[in-house]
């Protein structure tokens, strides 16, 4: 048997030891899910069309979003928020600024184990429209206290 099929057969057997599965393991890791939506004029909301499953359930997991880019130009400003399928809000806003770095914060308790959807809306009252495109993830692994 070669090594490296050994390796992967310790490692299943490790994980099924712990009583967690690899995909439980993978699931907090911080990725960047590609997301483009519009946002629409007066606060209407926009958001992306299929939620992914946060299955932690520690809130202090952080989701996270970044704005690479807005039909409002280099450095405007679009809040951004997770909410579950009923369109409730689970996370407090984030107000990211295109072109910036990713912002990362806390969930609320109706966060944990269910799909979750990246909803965003123009910081500014006005009947502008736009295109938003970015990375977002529901869970990162990354501890906030």
């Amino acid at each position: 048997m070669r090594i490296s099929k050994r390796i992967g057969i310790v490692a299943v057997v490790f994980c099924a030891f712990l009583g967690v599965s690899a995909v439980d393991i993978a699931a907090s890791e911080n990725n960047n899910i590609y997301f483009q939506f519009w946002v629409k004029s007066f606060w209407g909301n926009g958001r992306v069309t299929e939620g992914r499953y946060r299955s932690t359930t520690d809130t202090n997991d952080a989701w996270k979003v970044q704005l690479k880019s807005s039909g409002e130009g280099e450095g405007t400003i679009t809040n951004f928020w997770l909410e579950n399928y009923d369109e409730e809000n689970v996370t407090r806003d984030i107000s990211a600024v295109a072109g910036e770095d990713a912002k990362y914060d806390k969930v609320k308790s109706g966060a944990t184990e269910r799909n979750l959807y990246l909803t965003g809306e123009n910081n500014n009252y006005n009947g502008n429209s736009y295109s938003v495109w970015g990375y977002w993830d529901e869970e990162t692994g990354i501890i906030l206290n």
